[in-house]
C-alpha cells in the first residue's frame, strides 16, 4: 500500500531496523531524487513542537482523531516532512511511556544513474509534500485499527 502512493517508482529496498521500525527507499530511474518513507513504533515522552530553527519547524496536529507534532526540514540534499501521534496514552504520571507512531518521508537529492555531467548534478532536494507523508501516516493508522 505505502509504494502504491508513488505511481511509476519502485521499491528500492525495505530495512527493518528493529522489529517496531523499517525504511522502504523508493526510486525511480533517471529522476534527481528518491524518497524514503520511515514508520517507527516506540513508547517515550509525548512530543512537543520545537521553535527557532531556520530549518526545523514543527507544531502541533491532528490527524485521524490522534493527536500530535507535524516535522519538517530542509538541508538542501534531503527535505522531509512526518509526524508522531500518539496512538496510546501513557500508563502512569510520569508521562513517559505514551505510545508514539512516527511516520516521515524524506525527499533525497540523487544524481541520476550513469550521469557523468557535472551540471546535471543536483544537490539541492525538492521540498517534500506533507499532504503525501499525512496520507501514508493514515494509511499506517487504517493498518494497525483493523
Amino acid at each position: 500500500m505505502i509504494a502504491g502512493r508513488f505511481p511509476g517508482w519502485l521499491t528500492d529496498s525495505v530495512r527493518r531496523s528493529s522489529p517496531y521500525m523499517c525504511e522502504m527507499e523508493i526510486a525511480k530511474r533517471g529522476e534527481s531524487h528518491a524518497y524514503t518513507v520511515s514508520i517507527h513504533f516506540s513508547t517515550n515522552e509525548k512530543q512537543t513542537p520545537t521553535s527557532g530553527s531556520t530549518i526545523v519547524h514543527s507544531e502541533s496536529m491532528s490527524l485521524g482523531g490522534f493527536e500530535g507534532v507535524r516535522t519538517e526540514k530542509d538541508v538542501a540534499i534531503t527535505t522531509s516532512c512526518g509526524s508522531s501521534l500518539v496512538i496510546k496514552p501513557a500508563s502512569n504520571e510520569d508521562g513517559k511511556d505514551f505510545h508514539l507512531l512516527s511516520v516521515n518521508l524524506t525527499t533525497s537529492a540523487k544524481t541520476p544513474e550513469g550521469e557523468t555531467d557535472p551540471d546535471k548534478t543536483s544537490f539541492d532536494a525538492p521540498p517534500t509534500d506533507c499532504r503525501t507523508a499525512d496520507t501514508l501516516t493514515q494509511d499506517v493508522l487504517a493498518g494497525i485499527q483493523n
